[in-house]
């Protein structure tokens, strides 16, 4: 059984953002947390190993950069904007290894007044990275895990009321 209390843990860490406007209609923005997240001791009637072992699924380092711009196209605003995500190395339930990733992403569009279409384009370079697992039991059940969602390319239109 994995649910459960796993013993006392520890959790620190720190967060950072930051948001930059360089010149008008250009927007960058970045995000980074560090997280230092581990048992100090274990409970053996649950899944977990020993002292120090790292908490599951809290990676230690997460963090995003990302840049908009938008200008005046006559009555109309054009915007363009891309951002780039990064998620550290994780352990599973099993004390498995899920290796760190990144993603990309793109947009474009046009606003005027309560309207807006755009396309974009999310996991740009198509990674398939692994973003979580049922945990790694050699022998016992086939390992499933969660991938990151494949290039999606779409459009999108809004109206505000």
């Amino acid at each position: 059984n994995t649910d459960g209390n796993g013993g006392h843990a520890l959790s620190r860490g720190v967060e950072t953002q930051a948001t930059y406007e360089p010149v008008r209609g250009l927007t960058l923005r970045t995000n980074w947390s560090f997280t230092d997240a581990f048992f100090k001791y274990a409970d053996a009637s649950v899944l977990v190993t020993a002292p120090g072992q790292r908490l599951v699924y809290v990676p230690e380092l997460q963090g995003s950069v990302s840049g908009d711009y938008s200008w005046p196209i006559g009555n109309w605003e054009g915007t363009v904007g891309a951002d780039w995500s990064y998620t550290g190395d994780q352990y599973d339930v099993t004390n498995y290894l899920l290796r760190s990733y990144t993603l990309v992403n793109s947009r474009a569009g046009v606003k005027r007044g309560n309207f807006t279409a755009g396309l974009f384009v999310k996991n740009l370079a198509d990674k398939r990275a692994i973003t979580g697992d049922q945990g790694f039991f050699p022998g016992f059940n086939p390992y499933t895990v969660t991938i990151a969602q494949p290039r999606t390319v779409g459009v999108s239109f809004m109206q505000r009321f």
